[in-house]
């Protein structure tokens, strides 16, 4: 609830905390998400990402819920339709973060090499189509699992965000 309050104050209220307690945060974040409710986990996914925080402030929280994800896999169970919306768009905004003004085509684009998200090249956030999936959570099995529950918008977060992550895609 915290970080939701923080994402829905203004830029300037944000922008007085410094991105060690966002690391703080989400440190803490992190510590409980094996204790967390499914409600809770999406909670904290969507409001670490719209809080303004740079990646790399928040990216032990993600990193610990992509591994609970992936490690846990009946936790998946109990994620609702909505849960698995705001968990897979969190996950696409922190690993692939969109690029503001660059399009493909563009010789900034070009320039910028094979990293579109400007992230570290651990995180494999490649151009090329047949790269492999920036995320190991099979999100789209589960949004699958609950296709006829989805709001409009939650739909269109799990599009985007299996696009953004190169999730279920022809292989």
């Amino acid at each position: 609830l915290l970080c939701n309050a923080f994402a829905a104050l203004g830029r300037r209220a944000r922008a007085q905390v410094p991105e060690d307690g966002w690391r703080e945060v989400a440190g803490r974040c992190a510590e409980v998400l094996p204790r967390a409710e499914a409600r809770e986990i999406s909670s904290m996914a969507h409001g670490l990402i719209n809080v303004g925080a740079e990646a790399e402030s928040v990216a032990e929280f993600y990193s610990a819920l992509e591994r609970l994800l992936c490690t846990r896999p009946h936790i998946n169970d109990y994620l609702s339709a909505q849960d698995v919306a705001l968990i897979a768009h969190g996950l696409a905004r922190h690993l692939r973060p969109e690029r503001v003004g660059i399009a493909p085509g563009d010789s900034a684009f070009e320039a910028a090499g094979s990293s579109v998200g400007g992230g570290s090249s651990s995180s494999s956030n490649n151009c090329s189509s047949d790269a492999a999936p920036a995320t190991a959570w099979p999100f789209e099995e589960h949004a699958g699992r609950r296709l006829k529950e989805f709001t409009p918008q939650g739909f269109a977060l799990v599009l985007h965000a299996s696009v953004r992550l190169r999730r279920g895609g022809a292989s």
